[in-house]
């Protein structure tokens, strides 16, 4: 897979993918460089691997098991310049582990990121695919035990991200970011939502979408 230098300071969009047949799910978190034990930049093959496989942990625990978690593409998006190529892995592709059967495919868990910032401008949300049945409570809800799982993911998209090798320790500091000459906003909180939310474009009558790599 491609590889490119993050230096210190730059930051990368990190896109997650999960699919069902004809459908797939995109969920897109952004990352700042802050800090490096040895080095002036880091691999983007080390941060990829180790986030796939971070990722997949907490994803599968929420997916029905008629879907998948599928893999992890990195982008490079500061400093600002020409792009390289994505970073791409699926290396830790396989079925949720929730349960059997999908609840209509545009529910979606939801949480909510906030950093420091008030406004819209200083939160974000992340709709999470595909939940099954099981853990739909009778009232139409999600279970307290969904919830929980939701915390896990929310809990690692707050947190500092370090990752090792070679003996050089990297920090990774989770963020909001639009691109550009954009100011990082941290991520200090997350808040994981005890109602349904709608992705209509995962809908079963939605357009089928191809697997993205």
């Amino acid at each position: 897979m491609p590889s490119f230098p993050i230096p210190i300071g730059g930051i990368v969009r990190a896109v997650t993918y999960c699919t069902k047949p004809g459908q797939v799910s995109t969920n897109t978190h952004k990352w700042q460089l802050v800090s490096l034990s040895s080095g002036s930049s880091f691999s983007s093959n080390q941060f990829t691997i180790n986030y796939d496989l971070n990722m997949s942990g907490v994803y599968k625990a929420v997916l029905s098991n008629e879907a998948k978690y599928y893999g992890t593409q990195v982008y490079l998006m500061n400093p600002i310049g020409l792009p390289p190529r994505p970073d791409s892995i699926n290396g830790n592709t396989d079925f949720g582990t929730a349960g059997a059967g999908l609840l209509p495919t545009q529910s979606s868990g939801l949480i909510t990121l906030r950093s420091s910032t008030l406004g819209k401008i200083g939160a974000g949300r992340t709709y999470i695919p595909f939940p099954t049945p099981v853990d739909n409570e009778t009232n139409g809800s999600p279970t307290v035990d969904y919830v929980s799982r939701l915390l896990d993911i929310g809990d690692f998209l707050k947190t500092n991200f370090l990752v090792v090798d070679g003996g050089v320790t990297a920090t990774f500091r989770p963020c909001l970011y639009r691109g550009g000459t954009d100011t990082p906003r941290f991520i200090e909180e997350r808040v994981a939502r005890d109602a349904w939310a709608t992705q209509r474009r995962r809908g079963d009558f939605g357009r089928l979408n191809a697997n993205p790599f």
